[in-house]
């Protein structure tokens, strides 16, 4: 089964949370008082601004690694399934779809979809995938409601 298409990748949602803690800790830090100890003016820019700098650094990174990861989707957008309702319909024929081992066949029994589909051909298992993104693709399809009109 191919894997279920993402909008983000998890990496990117890790940098941006990181980034909005240390924003948090940053504005925490501007509100303590500290009575004048700290006399060393690099030591209290980076005290006041440090979580700060880091925060916008974690967010760069987040934003570089979502971008890549948008360009590596794009770059198989002529793929399918490219949404989750998409991949959810393949999902649909794949779990109804039945093996046979001994004769490395798959099919569609009949009614496996719907009560009044008929069984599928013998569909070699190397030539199982197209099959199936065909399947999910078709408005036909055995499973899909079917409007009178």
């Amino acid at each position: 089964m191919p894997p279920e298409p993402r909008t983000a990748s998890g990496a990117a949602i890790t940098f941006f949370v990181l980034a909005v803690l240390f924003g948090v800790l940053g504005l925490g830090s501007l509100n303590s008082d500290d009575d004048g100890r700290i006399t060393d003016t690099a030591y209290r820019l980076g005290y006041d601004y440090g979580s700060f700098v880091l925060s916008a650094i974690l967010l760069g990174i987040g934003l570089a690694v979502h971008a890549r990861h948008r360009s590596r989707r794009s770059a198989t957008a002529d793929r399918w399934p490219r949404t989750y309702d998409q991949w959810q319909q393949l999902h649909q024929v794949w779990r109804a779809t039945w093996l046979c081992r001994r004769c490395r066949v798959t099919f569609l029994p009949a009614a496996a979809l719907r009560p009044d589909s008929d069984a599928s051909p013998a569909i070699p298992v190397p030539r199982f995938l197209p099959w199936a993104a065909d399947t999910a693709q078709q408005d036909h399809r055995p499973g899909t409601p079917t409007t009178s009109g």
